[in-house]
């Protein structure tokens, strides 16, 4: 780094373009990693962590960069608004794709709200999914493998919204109302059904109807 400033003569601003000297110092950009003069380029202080309180890790940044950051910070936080897993990706792989050294905390929030959406998205679409089962013999499976997603989702910290939960929920019940009702139905036309099974099969249609089965 001591050669490169050493061979940089002059402003990195193309704009600029001023001599270094002894009063026209350099300024190291920590995001392009250019040298500028003091015109060019900034200091401020940013959170060290996201679990930092103050501003306290000192940066010093052009102007150019600056001007970059302030951009995607913006964006990140309007898309976060949304809460738009679509809009929430863009904005977010935009910052990393362009390594955009944003504030952490910042962030924090984007990586946490991405994740949050993701898993709802797939959750969701795997629901829709199951909508409609032409084998009930997999549907136990499905069961099985939207409880996984849940699973999987709280092992990762993230915090399902209540709504999402709320489907969850109906969408297993209607499942296993469905499974019952046509494995009952099934092994009712293969033999002479019994009064009793005629009632369980009645309850079993009762529930199925409760739970939206179609």
């Amino acid at each position: 780094m001591i050669n490169k400033a050493l061979n940089t003569k002059q402003c990195s601003n193309s704009k600029c373009r001023s001599k270094f000297d002894f009063k026209n110092i350099r300024y190291y950009c920590e995001s392009c990693t250019r040298f500028l003069c003091i015109n060019c380029s900034t200091s401020q202080r940013v959170y060290e962590s996201v679990n930092s309180e103050e501003k306290e890790r000192p940066v010093c940044r052009c102007t150019d960069c600056l001007t970059k950051i302030k951009k995607a910070e913006e964006d990140m936080l309007n898309a976060i608004k949304t809460m738009d897993f679509l809009v929430v990706d863009k904005a977010y792989h935009f910052i990393l794709a362009n390594h955009i050294d944003i504030d952490v905390k910042i962030l924090h929030q984007a990586q946490v709200t991405h994740l949050k959406l993701e898993k709802e998205l797939d959750i969701n679409n795997f629901i829709k999914n199951v909508a409609h089962v032409p084998d009930y013999k997999t549907i136990l499976k499905s069961v099985k493998i939207l409880n996984d997603k849940v699973a999987t989702a709280k092992s990762l910290n993230v915090d399902l919204d209540p709504i999402v939960m709320s489907a969850v929920n109906q969408c297993t019940s209607r499942l296993i109302s469905e499974r019952n009702l046509r494995f009952h139905m099934e092994m009712s036309g293969h033999v002479e059904s019994t009064t009793e099974q005629v009632d369980t099969l009645g309850q079993l249609l009762e529930k199925a109807t409760e739970n939206s089965v179609a």
